[in-house]
């Protein structure tokens, strides 16, 4: 999108299209096999009576065809490949401020549980707290419900600042 700015003339520009254009072709089969497989995986997910079909080859290579053939027919219709490229970059940009770091703290905390859900050791808690909010610095929504969390922890934010 960006290298439509530029000049039809320009050397470097006209390379750097050239090698987008080799950079998309190539990575092709990549993403395609991830699709594919996280397909195959979502069809079995959704109907456990499908998992047995999944399995098959003739049934894999047809859906492959058939997603081969949507992808190929929407990118021919398609001329401007900024609608998609905004649409990604605002879902990934969303997991990414508000998704994943709850995601993080959920799977750091669940190391520090035991059994009956007692914290092993409530310490570390706050240290993976005030790591969590040093990593989220940057996302501005987050700021002030992290500091409200940190901030009505039981023992307060001093213990974190002092622990050794």
């Amino acid at each position: 999108v960006i290298l439509n700015s530029y000049a039809q003339n320009d050397m470097l520009a006209n390379l750097s299209r050239l090698g987008m254009g080799l950079a998309n072709v190539l990575s092709f089969p990549l993403v395609f096999g991830g699709l594919r497989d996280q397909s195959l995986a979502l069809i079995s997910f959704v109907s456990p009576s499908m998992s047995e079909t999944c399995e098959l080859v003739s049934f894999q290579n047809t859906l492959s065809t058939i997603m081969l053939v949507l992808i190929t027919t929407i990118a021919i219709l398609v001329n401007d490949a900024s609608i998609v490229i905004g649409l990604v970059g605002s879902i990934c940009g969303s997991a990414t401020i508000y998704v994943l770091p709850c995601i993080l703290y959920d799977r750091a905390m669940a190391m520090y549980m035991d059994e009956e859900g007692e914290m092993k050791h409530p310490e570390e808690r706050y240290l993976v707290r005030m790591i969590a909010a040093c990593f989220s610095w940057w996302a501005g929504p987050l700021r002030p419900s992290l500091c409200e969390c940190l901030c009505s922890s039981p023992v307060g934010i001093q213990h974190v600042l002092e622990f050794d």
